[in-house]
């Protein structure tokens, strides 16, 4: 789970690097290249955002450090296993191992998001269906209807699609995936208007954009988080129209560009605030108008940017390249195991005689099994919780603090008052082995340390029991 997590913020992050670029340098992509490869680049991007994952590189331009959780380290001696237990600073306890993790709170808020984001426009798209079916009714004009099938039969399109006209929308729309209505305003429209409409619906139709909206907005919920999705989307409904609008002025005259330019900006002043995210609609708005206009009156060539398309594509697979994250701990349920031989071998390890698989093929195969138990068990939470008990009362029996040291004790417990204070201690190693478990509740285990400037180890044995589910030490002592 976290591991998912991670690599999926981190592609939020390294898409919408790509997305703020792309934005960046539309503008001077519009003067050579033509819109309808800008407008798929961006499916591209929105494709990206969905599959997470990357090719992994050594080398990042960006490093971000991510926390994790504590590893235990583990290595074998022998038939001994030594725990490194956990780093003193850091907040391990039984209060301070809750099982609620930061990671799982992060999935529930996100999805959360998410379904309330859909839930959200679910409920505004089907309030907009029930609008449109209330108050909508089927043109019947034939030279409409006539103009309607020329058009349809010119782009070569034999689906069947409603053409309505309805009271409560101010400006034309394509919607429906799955059955495609065109919706007109009632407003009286010179046959030039209503042709330039009606296949600037149509091309919407032939080319799917009703889909591509859908994915965007899917990328969205998913993405609901990040602000600059938002951009991105509002930034995609721009190119969607104004490759539409290339696609309906494609080989016209001045006077028809301009013809069509008076047509969006007679129906954009009567936008209807009914709309829903899965329609096509006239964008509006001055900075917007501004825009189209000045791309349906441009008559210069511009060259196929299949280039663009190929270079985005590029962008996207290696975006792994631009941030990598790196997990400043490892989780805690993947053992790291080691076979240094210099680690330091405890005295209390008791010497056994060589079994040969000859003699005793069975041998080897029931101590593994019985190490590989007792290494299950510490990385349980049982497990983890039975050694921050055992770290810390180790600790605050070494540094003599009497008062925490009953936090982890039994009342049964005596500890002598007059405990020498080892506050530079080199090292701390938990002394760890199988056949220490007597049973699944009552452990013997101690702890190896070496004081700063000195040679030989020593060591805290203790026994810890469980009381109420709840780990406590039952014995502790000191051995020099």
């Amino acid at each position: 789970m976290q591991g998912f997590m991670i690599t999926f913020l981190t592609c939020s992050v390294t898409m919408s690097a790509i997305a703020v670029f792309y934005m960046a340098i539309t503008p001077v992509l519009a003067k050579r290249y033509q819109v309808k490869w800008r407008y798929y680049a961006w499916l591209v991007i929105v494709i990206g955002l969905f599959i997470p994952f990357r090719p992994n590189f050594n080398h990042a331009i960006i490093t971000v450090d991510v926390p994790g959780t504590m590893p235990i380290p583990i290595s074998q001696i022998g038939n001994e296993t030594t725990i490194i237990p956990f780093d003193e600073n850091v907040a391990l306890s039984t209060n301070s191992l809750p099982n609620f993790s930061m990671w799982q709170a992060i999935v529930i808020i996100w999805t959360a998001g998410a379904i309330i984001f859909l839930v959200y426009h679910s409920i505004k798209h089907y309030r907009f269906i029930k609008m449109a079916a209330r108050w909508s009714e089927a043109v019947i004009d034939k030279q409409t209807l006539a103009l309607f099938q020329d058009l349809k039969s010119e782009m070569g399109i034999s689906k069947n699609i409603d053409l309505q006209i309805c009271l409560s929308i101010g400006s034309p729309m394509l919607f429906g995936l799955v059955n495609p209505r065109i919706l007109l305003p009632r407003k009286d429209l010179a046959e030039d208007e209503l042709c330039f409409i009606l296949k600037h619906e149509l091309v919407h139709y032939k080319r799917k954009d009703l889909w591509y909206k859908c994915l965007v907005l899917a990328a969205t919920a998913i993405h609901w988080f990040n602000p600059i999705v938002y951009l991105m989307a509002k930034a995609i409904n721009m190119q969607c129209e104004l490759s539409c609008d290339d696609v309906v002025v494609q080989g016209a005259n001045n006077y028809k560009r301009q013809q069509y330019s008076e047509t969006i900006i007679g129906v954009v002043k009567f936008q209807s605030k009914q709309k829903t995210s899965l329609s096509t609609n006239y964008l509006g708005g001055k900075k917007g108008m501004k825009k189209r206009i000045f791309s349906i009156m441009d008559t210069t060539h511009k060259k196929t940017s299949i280039i663009v398309l190929c270079v985005t594509i590029i962008a996207v697979m290696v975006s792994g390249l631009l941030v990598a994250c790196n997990v400043s701990e490892a989780q805690n349920d993947t053992p790291i195991e080691t076979n240094s031989q210099d680690e330091i071998q405890s005295p209390a390890t008791t010497s056994t005689p060589d079994v040969t698989p000859e003699s005793n093929p069975n041998s080897e195969t029931e101590a593994d099994t019985k190490l590989k138990a007792a290494a299950d068990f510490l990385i349980s939470p049982d497990g983890v919780n039975f050694q921050a008990t055992a770290y810390k009362a180790a600790k605050t029996f070494l540094n003599g603090d009497l008062e925490e040291l009953t936090e982890y004790i039994t009342e049964s417990c005596e500890v002598d008052e007059e405990l020498d204070l080892f506050k530079d201690i080199d090292y701390m190693v938990l002394k760890w082995h199988p056949d220490n478990i007597k049973s699944e509740n009552e452990i013997n285990t101690s702890y190896q340390f070496l004081l700063k400037g000195e040679d030989s180890a020593s060591y805290v044995s203790m026994e810890l029991i469980k009381v109420d589910s709840e780990w406590k030490v039952n014995s502790i002592a000191l051995e020099k």
